[in-house]
């Protein structure tokens, strides 16, 4: 495409059909889409108004066709097959293929979707059927409409958490929070142990980071070694150490918007700490052991030539390099290495090693707090009570802006994994409560 010209198309998706024909319609769509040409977020779907332009990011665009392709193997998959060109929003999209892919009888896997899964699928098909009734290839398309009033909360003002009316589509399905319960310290520290002998001791290194530090996986596999500070004559840079830890800068490979449509550098680049325990063995692997893994991957190449390549040409520059090949390890590798282990807690994955990290950050912070304020945990019951409200400003000016977002249904969804754990490790206010009258009745017996 750079070569012919083009090079704004270069990073746009498309789709080929199975009988090996372009379908120029839905290529068109996602070329659009792509390049912001059609924004639906903007009001031209009929829902949504008011959203923000925003340019879409590489992942972003892939995900877009790949709910597009969904959509017309759905259409391929009907009885009898369907042309997109006829599809209604209400008998179709909600009726059939909604039902069908919570049943699983309509979805590519074969197995039932999820609430929120579901919905991106529907309103990717509607947005598509609303661009193409716009641009004449199809009759036009209907989106039937409910008003709701949301929370609009920014904490910054007496209104922050005035409602405002919002249209969102008729038949979409109410998503329930995650409450996946958090392994235990103990927990966690076994399965490290079985990547570090069943996968090998970087990738455990690497899932370690991502527990320990509240990186995303994608953020992990892309740190440069020239992202970890260097040490001095045997010390850290005085300026890269703080009471959290060793600060890295973490700017490929963040969620977000991007410099370019094809790179991986956020324009949003944010510090994460390293404990200083951890950052001294990944600073030992990168003094002591990276350098032989990439040697020992070329030894293993069989031709001469593409050896002598590989020994004469630029070395990777990735932090973590795999024990095999002596090659930086995908983020898709690095997901198997985490789940496919026996050990691996239910429901345990990256995204929820990241909600680990925050929640035994903000747990300790609690702790620290409430010894702070000199409160016990008997005396004091109501401390849950405190904490919510407190602890509600204290992740979104701690640890928003160390996790890399700024959501209010991230935030209290934190808050309530905080305040469950909290319940965990002191018990719950009102078991407390009676205990404390109970044993205060005791002492008015004996006296």
């Amino acid at each position: 495409m750079i070569e012919l010209k083009h090079a704004k198309l270069s990073h746009c998706p498309f789709v080929i059909a199975d009988d090996g024909s372009y379908p120029p319609e839905v290529n068109q769509y996602l070329r659009e889409r792509s390049l912001g040409e059609w924004i639906p977020l903007l009001g031209q779907s009929a829902w949504n108004k008011g959203g923000k332009a925003v340019v879409q990011t590489r992942a972003s665009r892939e995900a877009m066709a790949r709910r597009l392709v969904e959509f017309l193997r759905m259409c391929d998959r009907s009885d009898p097959p369907k042309d997109w060109r006829a599809v209604d929003y209400e008998n179709d999209l909600l009726d059939t293929w909604q039902t069908g892919l919570l049943t699983g009888t309509l979805s590519t896997s074969g197995k039932g979707l999820t609430n929120g899964t579901v919905n991106v699928l529907i309103s990717e098909a509607a947005y598509f059927l609303t661009w193409a009734a716009v641009r004449k290839y199809r009759p036009p398309f209907t989106v039937t409409l409910s008003t709701a009033r949301v929370n609009r909360s920014s904490g910054r003002h007496t209104y922050s958490n005035e409602k405002t009316p919002t249209q969102t589509r008729m038949g979409s399905l109410t998503t329930q929070p995650d409450f996946t319960m958090l392994p235990t310290d103990q927990e966690v520290e076994r399965w490290l142990h079985e990547v570090h002998y069943l996968r090998g001791p970087v990738k455990r290194l690497a899932c370690e980071t991502i527990c320990r530090s509240g990186l995303r996986i994608t953020e992990c596999t892309e740190l440069q070694v020239t992202d970890i500070p260097q040490k001095v004559d045997g010390a850290w840079p005085r300026t890269s150490v703080f009471a959290e830890g060793l600060a890295v800068n973490v700017h490929r490979g963040n969620k977000g918007q991007k410099v370019s449509p094809g790179s991986l550098e956020s324009v949003k680049p944010r510090n994460v700490y390293l404990p200083l325990d951890l950052a001294e063995r990944i600073h030992h692997y990168i003094q002591e052991e990276r350098s032989t893994l990439i040697l020992r991957g070329i030894d293993r190449i069989h031709d001469k030539a593409e050896r002598q390549r590989r020994m004469r040409g630029p070395k990777p520059t990735h932090l973590w390099i795999g024990e095999t090949y002596g090659l930086p390890f995908s983020s898709g590798m690095l997901y198997k290495a985490w789940k496919n282990v026996p050990s691996c807690p239910a429901g345990w994955h990256p995204h929820t090693g990241r909600e680990f990290f925050a929640v035994e950050t903000m747990v300790q912070y609690a702790k620290d707090l409430i010894e702070a304020r000199g409160v016990c945990q008997v005396t004091g019951v109501n401390q849950l009570g405190w904490l919510d409200s407190l602890m509600s400003n204290q992740i979104k000016v701690i640890l928003s802006p160390l996790m890399g977002h700024v959501s209010d249904e991230t935030t209290n969804l934190y808050l309530r994994k905080l305040k469950h754990r909290l319940v965990e490790i002191m018990g719950h206010p009102a078991i407390m409560w009676a205990e404390l009258c109970a044993d205060e009745g005791d002492d008015l017996d004996q006296d």
